[in-house]
């Protein structure tokens, strides 16, 4: 089921802000770069107009771990189907116990059925952020082999 999160916990998790308000999560894959999904970015495709928040658990707290980076460049995949965005960011975080890039999988591993995962990002309206434990499961509709299906998880931006 759902909990919330604790500090560092998933220090990969960021928080894409417009006008100072929480929009979307997105997740840092590299030191300056954040990948979100291409939808929750496109009605505001303007880079200046974003900021994202590393390192955060609260959205209506005090954060003593976190820090604000603005981005300098958006790109879209063009791809059918679900499209992610990349934000690249002005500079690099400090790196710290609350601030990481995820490991990314090189396409060496597989995932198989009943593999335990877990979803994280902030719940609407909840503003700490939440984690959801799921697992793998076999993909019956989809014949992509690029695709991991996994027991259903209620999903919110």
């Amino acid at each position: 089921g759902t909990s919330l999160a604790t500090a560092g916990l998933w220090p990969w998790i960021a928080s894409l802000q417009t006008n100072g308000v929480h929009v979307c999560g997105g997740t840092l894959v590299s030191l300056d770069s954040v990948m979100s999904d291409a939808g929750c970015v496109s009605s505001q495709p303007n880079a200046s107009q974003w900021t994202v928040i590393l390192g955060r658990l609260n959205q209506n707290a005090n954060n003593p771990n976190e820090v604000k980076l603005n981005v300098i460049n958006i790109t879209m995949s063009h791809q059918t189907g679900n499209n992610l965005a990349i934000l690249r960011l002005t500079s690099q975080p400090t790196l710290s116990n609350y601030i990481q890039p995820i490991c990314l999988d090189q396409g060496t591993n597989t995932f198989s059925i009943g593999t335990t995962c877990w979803v994280a990002g902030w719940a609407t309206g909840q503003g700490v952020l939440q984690q959801n434990q799921t697992s793998v499961v076999d993909c019956v509709t989809v014949s992509s082999t690029n695709t991991i299906c996994t027991g259903a998880v209620t999903l919110l931006q």
